[in-house]
This record gives C-alpha cells, structure tokens and sequence, in this order.
C-alpha cells in the first residue's frame, strides 16, 4: 500500500489517506446515523485508522484488473472506494447549500453496483497537485 506521503506515483489499487493540507485531519468514512442507510457518511477526523482509507480504481469496471498497479497519469479520472466497505465516494446532489464560495455538495460513501436498472455511476475524481488560486 502507498499509505505514506513520498515521491512514488500512485498506482490503480493503492490503498491512499486523503488528508488536509496539514496533514492532521483525514478523510474517513463512517456509519450512518439510520439503520437502513445504504450510504456511509464522510467526514474529517483526527484518528487515522482503517476507515480513513481509500482505494484507487479505474473508473471502467471491466479495465480495472488490467490497470491494476499501473500509474495514476496527472490528468486520469478515478474513482475512490472505501477500502473497508468497497462503497465509492459520492456526491450527494440532493443536499446542497449555497455559500459565498458557490454551491456546496455534500460527500457520501455508497454502492454504485446493483441490479443494472439500478446501476449508479460512481463520481469520477480528480486531484491536482498546485495550489487552485
């Protein structure tokens, strides 16, 4: 697993952290407040532990074997999975607010597989390595 911050590539299959800029908040992914949620909540904690995990994948499910361990190249789109539960990390499109900075989403943890009527696409990420200002 590439769990630590150096200069080596990511790689599809890598088990990740994603971390505020300093470094002491992580990502993670928790249970929902209601039984019957298929969804997971996301949010940043101070305990880093086998919820602030994050799986790369390729976002086409039928390449994903045949990429696995190849680079993330800059500009790939990928999808982040739970590695404790497989759900993929999603917008919640219904649950939005506006703020002076635009409209803000919220983020959640769920299954984009299913019965193919059902199937949901998961959301496809995308992260840049300098400063967005």
């Amino acid at each position: 697993p590439n769990l630590s911050v150096n200069s080596e590539p990511i790689k599809y299959g890598d088990e990740i952290l994603i971390t505020d800029s300093n470094g002491q908040l992580f990502l993670s992914c928790v249970k929902s407040s209601t039984r019957a949620a298929r969804t997971c909540d996301v949010i940043f904690t101070n305990n880093k532990n086998r919820n602030s995990i994050w799986i790369v994948m390729h976002p086409n499910i039928n390449l994903r074997l045949e990429f696995d361990g190849s680079e993330v190249k800059i500009d790939d789109k990928i999808v982040l999975a739970h590695a404790s539960t497989n759900k993929c990390l999603s917008v919640n499109s219904e649950h939005s607010n506006k703020s002076p900075y635009g409209r803000e989403y919220e983020l959640l943890c769920e299954l984009s597989t299913g019965s193919f009527a059902a199937y949901k696409a998961p959301i496809l990420w995308k992260f840049q390595t300098q400063s967005a200002y």
